[in-house]
Order: structure tokens, then C-alpha cells, then sequence
């Protein structure tokens, strides 16, 4: 990569056709240029990412599911666009004259249609969106993905291959020590793989061990279901499932590969950069010794959803990076861990990583039901005694002070859109109440600003109630829509069943230090995450600051992780979140950067629920 700004130019062709995964030809799904894995993309702050996207789809010969809302069966599934995930980048669209041009999901691309996207990776990001002090920061360096992104159809295109990675700095960027000398020696001895994940379900009348080559059938309506009750123990899962039916199989593939092996030398360590690129499977990621199958074995966590944690106090501004022995890794969520084997060991290790499977109802009968799956077996060659234990630190966000304040260039307030429903007002206490709510043929979501009864002290949640005239829905996705597919900007109802509905709207000048409240009353887990930015789970000073009694919540600072330890003084930053059944997460976000004007959207990134219209507009002005 070059020490400077650059353009990288990615090809991406949307193509219909065989791939190869595990050891089997699959006879058809769509996906990128023709391989199961799309491209890995390298990029730095201030790097150009040109896509020179073309769908080359083709009609019909593939049923995605069952889902197509606002569009015509037929059509549907040879229609695409795209994505780039986690990234705080301008989706180019503010304006009706703006080109659209940048992670904007908003595109229809039907077969046969090109879009050149151009998405500038930013430099000059202000660090408060981050929490951190006042300044610029680069865009924070981690792992981060691209993928197809058309409502109705998103999970079965991601499920076929319609996706890859994108990792911003370099590879082993967040291997940082105490001092210079240390990050270098750390940087040194440490091996880096990226482990994307992703699940598939085939037909096939060859078994795993015995593929090469075989051909196989795509299951692009995927049934979470078909290892239920499956008798086969966890060690004679490597890489898959199946249930009653053994034709019948669920690919847990790492790179596309089943079970595969990685060796780490002695005295080497290993950063496994891990992503979930499923469309739907939630994995609980642990390690375990072979010889000791029951036990977890710990790691040290560098960074979440490719941000590294930051510190809660300034006083220890590049803290030992916290060490945990499970991790939730919902859909799109991302993480880099550090595998140590510099320390006096003089037998050979077999570690297996696995998802240790997940019941996503309230109870059996309901949700989802992800199976314990082992993914990939990681050999510690033996190690002998070191010359002294290397000490890993979180990596420190670098801010720049701005020396004169006219480098802010603050913008200029705009009026209200007539779409809009107005932002909060925290001088009110008012903070976002999303509720993702179950419908008849599917799912909806409820939006409102929420204030307590009066503006003294604080009180039970349970007390705050809607502000009059914010409430919209609860509503699916299509509702939003007008008949061409695309979203209607001017609609000006409000209320629970709104014919022309309103949007949630921000603004840059009173974005900073928002409180949402995330609240899923459904039987089903959920996982939620909004474009363009990052958020944190709220501590129980910021609930106090909106006026809410804490005792009468619960939060859960180090959510997705197990057992953690050292995370205690830690600010984990998120672009994905599990909401459990029955439950509610309050997260701070801030909308601080000119990047993240524009319109786009805020939706569960368990994809059969996002096509099933868990999906709701939001628009940031200045």
C-alpha cells in the first residue's frame, strides 16, 4: 500500500452462477465476480475507494424468498445494490441533486445497470464521535465489509456470496505495546489471518469429508431449523450440520473453507481478524484446548465492530487491552483477537474455535436456533521459555487540537424537511424510543421522543411517555415507500397507522450525546445497527443526565462478551447490538461529522427480519 492518500479501483461485477465452497460446486447462487468470497479491499484514511459496480444478475432463475415488498416477484431478484458496513463515510445524498454516488443504499440497480460509487475514506473525523477530547481523529483503523444491500432480498444475495472485506490501516494496526520499540517487536512475532464467516445450506448426496468437487443445490430460503435435534455430538460437526435428512447441509464455512487448520510457530502469536458476514446466524465465538474440550481458553480483545475501545478517563489514555473467553458475534458484527503462543510452552496445543450455538426466542418454541458448530482448529507449535512477556495495549486514537476554530468550518442549521420528525431536545430529557414490533405478515417499527413527567430528578422508565405528535408507526419498511421502490422524503403523517408517513430525523447541531432506547417487546432476539456511525451502551450517568432512575433498567457496558475482564473502565463502540427477547438496550450515539449527513437507515441486520420490513429512514442535516 502506498504511504499516502490513493484511489484504489474496485470491479464488482453481480454475477448468476456456480462457486465453489467447501469442497463443492454449487450449481448456482448470485454473488461477486464469480467466487463465493468477494474480494479483500485495503484501504487508508484519506484513500478514494472507487467501485465500478455492474449487475450482471440473471432474471429470474433463482427464487431469493419470500419477501419482495414494493416490487414485482419476477423482478426482484435481478435487481441489487451495495453497501460499505461500519464505515463513517457520505452516503452522497443529501440533496435531490446529489449524485447518490456514495454508500448510498437507497440505489436500485437492475440487471444490466452500472453505478460507479465513489466513497472517500475521511481524514479529518471529529474525535467527540468517538467521546474522546476535542480534535480530529483519522477514521478509526479495523475491519469493516461490503455487501449487497436491497431490501426484500438482502439475505439470500449475502447468503450466495455477495460480500467481502474491507480492512482500513493496516492489518496489524491495533497490535500496539507501551512504547515504540514494543509495538514493533509485538508487530514482529505476530502472524494475521482474516477469518470472514459465513453460513450456506446445500443439497447434496455427498458428505462433507468426501466433497471435492461434488456437485450440490443452494438452499437460498434458509431454515434455522434444519439441525434441530440433530444427534451428532459437537466434535463430528467440523464445519457443518445436518439433521433427519443428511442430504440436507449447513456450511459453517471460514473463508469459504470447512474446518481449516492454521499452525502459529514457536514463539509467534496470532491476530485473528473475524468477521460474521452471514446473513442471518448469530455465533458465540469461544476457544477450547483438545484436551480439555469443556473449558474456554481466554484472549485478549483488540477491537469491536472495527473500533478499539476507548478509555472512560483521560488518565489512562492506552489501557492493557481486556481479555474475555466468549464473544457474541451477531450478524455483521466484527472483531480482531490476539492468540498468544510467546510464553514457555513446551507441548503442542490444539485449540478449536467454535460457536457454542444460540436459542434466539424467548423460549424453544420460538426464534431461531443457531447449532454448535466447530469452525477451524488453530496448532501451537511448542515455545520455550521467552525473554520476557510483551505487554499489549489497546491502540490510542491520535487527536489532533485544531489550533484555530474556523478549521471546524461549523455549518449553518438548515430548516426542518418537510418529511421530518423534529430531533429531540435534551434540554427536555428527551431522548429516541425504537421499538421493533411483530406483525401478522411480519415486522414493523414503532419511532418516537419520549420525556418523564416533569423535569426534576429522575424517574422510573417505566414513567416517560411519547412527546405529542413524534410517534410514527409501528410500520414496516414498505411503508415508507412509494411505487417505484423508492423512499417517499415528503411524507407528512405521524400516528400508528400513517398513510404517508414521517421520518426520524437529526441534526449535526444537536446530534451530540443522543440517548436511543432500543426496545424489542417481541419472543425473538434481534440485533440492531444503524449506518454511518458508531454508539456505545449508555452508563447509568448518561441515563441520569435524560432523567432515568438506573435502578429501574439494567445495562450491560460489556455486552457481547463473557467473562471479561479489564473492559471495566472502557467506552466499546458498536455498529451492531443484540436486543434480547423481551428486552431493551439504551445507547449513546454521536452525530458529530459532515460525513454523516444524508439519508439512509437504522434496521435488525438479522436479515430475514430486515427484508421482513424491520427497517425504518433517517435523515442527518446540518
Amino acid at each position: 500500500m502506498p504511504d499516502g492518500p490513493a484511489t484504489l479501483t474496485l470491479e464488482l461485477t453481480a454475477t448468476t452462477g456456480p462457486i465453489l465452497v467447501a469442497g463443492y460446486k454449487i450449481a448456482e447462487t448470485q454473488n461477486y465476480n464469480g467466487s463465493y468470497l468477494g474480494p479483500l479491499v485495503e484501504l487508508r484514511p484519506g484513500d478514494l475507494f472507487k467501485v465500478r459496480f455492474l449487475n450482471a444478475l440473471a432474471p429470474a432463475g433463482i427464487r431469493l424468498g419470500a419477501h419482495h415488498h414494493g416490487q414485482n416477484a419476477s423482478s426482484a431478484s435481478d435487481q441489487t445494490n451495495l453497501h460499505t458496513h461500519g464505515l463513517i463515510v457520505t452516503p452522497n445524498n443529501a440533496a435531490v441533486t446529489a449524485k447518490g454516488d456514495g454508500d448510498n443504499v437507497f440505489a436500485q440497480l437492475g440487471r444490466g445497470q452500472s453505478l460507479d460509487y465513489n466513497i472517500k475514506i475521511p481524514t479529518a473525523l471529529p474525535a467527540s464521535i468517538l467521546d474522546l477530547p476535542s480534535g480530529i481523529i483519522p477514521h478509526p483503523a479495523g475491519l469493516y465489509w461490503y455487501h449487497a444491500h436491497l431490501h426484500g432480498v438482502s439475505a439470500s444475495q449475502l447468503a450466495g456470496g455477495m460480500s467481502g472485506l474491507i480492512s482500513i490501516g493496516r492489518p496489524d494496526s491495533n497490535v500496539v505495546g507501551p512504547d515504540d520499540a514494543t509495538t514493533d517487536a509485538l508487530r514482529a512475532k505476530t502472524d494475521v489471518i482474516h477469518a470472514l464467516l459465513r453460513d450456506i445450506q446445500i443439497v447434496s448426496g455427498t458428505t462433507p469429508d468426501k466433497a471435492a468437487g461434488s456437485p450440490a443445490a443452494w438452499m437460498p430460503i434458509e431454515d434455522p431449523a434444519l439441525c434441530r435435534g440433530t444427534s451428532a455430538a459437537v466434535a463430528d460437526r467440523p464445519g457443518f450440520c445436518s439433521g433427519s435428512d443428511a442430504s440436507k447441509i449447513w456450511l459453517f464455512t471460514v473463508n469459504g473453507d470447512r474446518f481449516p487448520t492454521w499452525d502459529v510457530h514457536s514463539g509467534r502469536n496470532l491476530l485473528l481478524r473475524i468477521a460474521n458476514t452471514s446473513a442471518s446466524a448469530s455465533y458465540v465465538l469461544s476457544l477450547f484446548d483438545a484436551a480439555a474440550p469443556g473449558v474456554r481458553v481466554s484472549y485478549e480483545l483488540l477491537s469491536v465492530d472495527g473500533v478499539v475501545p476507548t478509555t472512560k478517563s483521560a488518565a489512562s489514555p492506552s489501557p492493557i487491552a481486556p481479555v474475555t473467553d466468549a464473544l457474541r458475534l451477531m450478524p455483521a458484527g466484527r472483531a480482531e483477537i490476539y492468540i498468544r503462543n510467546d510464553a514457555d510452552n513446551p507441548n503442542k496445543r490444539l485449540l478449536v474455535l467454535q460457536t457454542e450455538g444460540l436459542q434466539t426466542g424467548s423460549d424453544p418454541s420460538t426464534g431461531d436456533n443457531w447449532p454448535q458448530v466447530q469452525l477451524a482448529q488453530i496448532v501451537l507449535e511448542p515455545s520455550g521459555p521467552p525473554p520476557g512477556t510483551l505487554s499489549l495495549r489497546l491502540a490510542p486514537q491520535t487527536v489532533t487540537t485544531l489550533q484555530q476554530p474556523s478549521e471546524t468550518h461549523p455549518l449553518a442549521a438548515t430548516a426542518l424537511p418537510v418529511g421530518c420528525v423534529r430531533d429531540l431536545d435534551a434540554t427536555k430529557l428527551e431522548h429516541r424510543r425504537i421499538t421493533f414490533t411483530q406483525r401478522v405478515d411480519g415486522w414493523g417499527i414503532r419511532t418516537e421522543l419520549v420525556a418523564p413527567p416533569n423535569l426534576t430528578g429522575v424517574h422510573p422508565i417505566g414513567m416517560f411517555r411519547a412527546v405529542a405528535g413524534t410517534t410514527v408507526g409501528p410500520i414496516p419498511f414498505e411503508r415508507y415507500l412509494k411505487g417505484d421502490g423508492s423512499v417517499n422524503w415528503d411524507g407528512g403523517d405521524v400516528g400508528s397507522n400513517p398513510k404517508s408517513p414521517k421520518h426520524v430525523c437529526v441534526s449535526l447541531s444537536t446530534g451530540h450525546g443522543q440517548l436511543w432506547e432500543i426496545s424489542n417487546p417481541t419472543g425473538e432476539l434481534h440485533n440492531f445497527h444503524i449506518h454511518q456511525s458508531k454508539f456505545r451502551i449508555a452508563t447509568d450517568k448518561d441515563l441520569s443526565r435524560y432523567g432515568i432512575d438506573p435502578q429501574t433498567t439494567v445495562t450491560n457496558p460489556t455486552a457481547k462478551l463473557q467473562n471479561a475482564k479489564g473492559a471495566d473502565d472502557l467506552y466499546i463502540w458498536h455498529d451492531t447490538m443484540p436486543i434480547e427477547a423481551a428486552g431493551r438496550v439504551f445507547i449513546v450515539i454521536n452525530f458529530d461529522a459532515e460525513e454523516q449527513i444524508g439519508k439512509f437507515v437504522f434496521h435488525c441486520h438479522i436479515l430475514e427480519h430486515e427484508d421482513s420490513g424491520l427497517m425504518a429512514p433517517v435523515e442527518v442535516i446540518p
